[in-house]
């Protein structure tokens, strides 16, 4: 369970590390997608 816990964060400290530039551009390609499924819905 040591090695999974030890996988686990050096997983969450990358994610963590690559999201925190790119959290912009998600927030943004998430809006756009809504925007569009909202047009489409409607």
């Amino acid at each position: 369970m040591v090695h999974v816990n030890v996988l686990a964060d050096a997983l969450k400290s990358i994610t963590n590390v690559l999201i925190r530039p790119c959290s912009k551009v998600i927030i943004w390609f998430l809006t756009v997608m809504t925007k569009h499924k909202l047009g489409k819905l409607l």
